[in-house]
């Protein structure tokens, strides 16, 4: 937590650390982004309802996926009202993991994001964290569809395309 708490500061400050890719397991980062939040979720009877391919992996940053799911999963579960449902749904398409997250949480202003218990430090403007996943070649949508009912997706890519260039050989090179 200290480690995604300091990259939660640099981003936040503008700082891009350096990101350190390796191969992550989609559904063990939504468990352990729901089992940080599991009291929570019991006192209030939230049902979290995930949908996501045991096996898919993405090649992407620890640290700055559990950043980004502490804010697409984890805002939704502590600001949806007792008996609440969050519903998740994880697909692969077109080289990427697709994750969209259904929820009905209530709408808070900044004095109202003061009390929650979450660490604000995780917490970016929607804003905010649609440009750090651009900037980290992953797409990013919020949207209210109608009031109060919002829809969240992030796509990250399955494999690295920046590493991939660098282990291209070119045909004449072998002659």
């Amino acid at each position: 937590m200290v480690a995604t708490k300091e990259i939660a500061e640099e981003l936040s400050r503008g700082l891009c650390s350096t990101l350190q890719k390796e191969t992550l397991n989609v559904r063990k980062m939504l468990d352990q982004t729901q089992n940080h939040f599991m009291d929570y979720i019991q006192n209030h009877n939230i049902q979290v309802q995930v949908t996501c391919p045991e096996d898919l992996t993405v090649v992407a940053d620890p640290l700055f996926t559990r950043l980004v799911f502490l804010n697409i999963l984890g805002l939704p579960i502590c600001s949806t009202q007792t008996n609440g449902t969050i519903s998740v749904h994880v697909s692969q398409k077109n080289g990427y993991a697709h994750v969209e997250v259904r929820d009905n949480r209530y709408i808070l202003t900044i004095e109202g994001k003061q009390h929650l218990k979450f660490p604000r430090e995780f917490l970016a403007k929607n804003d905010e964290l649609k440009q750090l996943c651009f900037q980290n070649d992953w797409g990013y949508e919020f949207k209210e569809q109608k009031k109060g009912q919002f829809y969240t997706r992030v796509s990250i890519p399955l494999k690295d395309y920046k590493g991939i260039g660098d282990n291209v050989m070119s045909f004449t090179s072998l002659h």
